[in-house]
């Protein structure tokens, strides 16, 4: 092996570093939304489950509400909004039921 070949080897970016606390495991459930006692409930897509959160993609308007419920899978619990991307939210668990 060349010395060039070594130097491309030792010189390059490491890969990168998943920081995630919680590992993600993908899925396709229908959730249901609700950002209030009285709102009225959207449909949505869990498409990934986490320990600390979840990612869903919904064509209802969120954009007032930084909380909200989620019932899927047998399941109900409060998250708040992390990020957004276009249709797509990530959202980290406040208290679960």
């Amino acid at each position: 092996m060349d010395m060039r070949a070594l130097r491309r080897i030792y010189t390059a970016a490491p890969p990168a570093f998943d920081r995630r606390r919680h590992p993600r495991r993908s899925t396709h459930y229908v959730g249901l939304v609700r950002t209030g006692p009285t709102a009225t409930p959207h449909y949505c897509l869990v498409v990934q489950v986490s320990g600390g959160g979840v990612r869903i993609h919904t064509r209802a308007e969120l954009e007032e509400s930084i909380v909200f419920t989620l019932r899927f899978a047998e399941t109900e619990a409060r998250y708040r909004v992390i990020w957004r991307k276009g249709h797509q939210i990530g959202a980290e668990i406040l208290a679960s039921r």
